[in-house]
């Protein structure tokens, strides 16, 4: 899978829950338990297929994820694009507030 593809892929799991665009630059922003969590791809051509999460609040977040307790950020970095998809599938369906889309 190339970059191209694999941030359509994200963009199919991350824009039915997107509440619009998330702080920080990133593309989006969906409620969770936790409060705000900003969401974007990796842009380059890469070999790592990435996902970058924040928290808004890192140490309520840091309470319920292994997120970094001090930034709030819940990445995802790995050579394998579907791993990385399923990985952000699992966390969306745990972590949205509002279960009105089919991940």
């Amino acid at each position: 899978m190339n970059t191209k593809t694999f941030n359509a892929a994200v963009a199919k799991i991350m824009d039915p829950i997107s509440v619009g665009p998330g702080k920080h630059n990133y593309k989006w922003e969906v409620y969770t338990s936790s409060g705000p969590l900003s969401v974007t791809v990796h842009t380059d051509k890469s070999r790592v297929f990435s996902v970058f999460c924040r928290f808004d609040n890192a140490k309520l977040a840091s309470r319920a994820t292994d997120c970094n307790p001090f930034s709030g950020k819940w990445n995802i970095h790995t050579w394998d694009a579907e791993g990385a998809l399923d990985l952000l599938k699992f966390r969306m369906e745990g972590w949205c507030r509002e279960r009105v889309c089919a991940i």
